[in-house]
């Protein structure tokens, strides 16, 4: 591929990735060193405290910014409690998660396959489909989502798949119940 032929659009994107992440990291660190410089030249001693708030506030930027791009379970957890009004199952385990940064319109989706006994599993399809929120919904495309999040070779075949009615068109969740009687899919996306 020569330079000709690279996607403009995705060298703009990225470009922009690369200035934000430099802004987000320089913002932070020079407040942080002009109070080091304030603290250094009031105490000697305090330029020593100062430089370490600086390096403190350095580390949680970058934290900070890691977990805007790679959330942890509890943001997957979260999720699934608000989109279903079922709390997150004591006993399950997130399997797999995707949960790119929102785009510049604002518009995201998460999705996870989490994986629980087979009690659990009946409970809470139950509860959806005495849910007056959830329509049965067919569509290959949803079901995809599931198949590339899974990491399984042999993929469960998806048995009932229930989309939410939210008030709101440019909103959806969408829940999975496979086959084994065991994973969970669930996707939220607001575009």
């Amino acid at each position: 591929m020569t330079f000709l032929e690279i996607d403009i659009g995705a060298l703009v994107y990225f470009s922009l990735i690369v200035i934000l992440s430099v802004i987000l990291i320089s913002i932070p660190s020079a407040i942080g060193y002009i109070f080091y410089m304030w603290l250094k030249r009031k105490n000697k001693t305090l330029g020593i405290f100062g430089l370490l708030l600086l390096f403190g506030i350095i580390i949680y930027t970058l934290i900070s910014s890691y977990f805007a791009f790679y959330p942890r379970d509890k943001f997957f957890k979260r999720e699934f409690s608000i989109n279903t009004g079922i709390d997150f199952p004591t006993n399950a385990k997130i399997l797999s998660k995707y949960a790119p940064y929102p785009n510049f319109q604002g518009g995201y989706n998460s999705t996870a396959i989490i994986k629980m006994d087979s009690n659990e599993f009946q409970e809470i399809r139950k509860t959806i489909l005495r849910s007056n929120r959830f329509e049965h919904y067919n569509s290959i495309e949803s079901h995809e989502i599931f198949y590339e999040l899974s990491d399984s070779t042999e993929l469960p075949i998806l048995n009932a798949l229930y989309k939410s009615q939210f008030d709101y068109e440019n909103e959806s969740f969408s829940i999975y119940f496979s086959s084994d009687f065991e994973r969970i899919g669930f996707r939220y996306n607001r575009r």
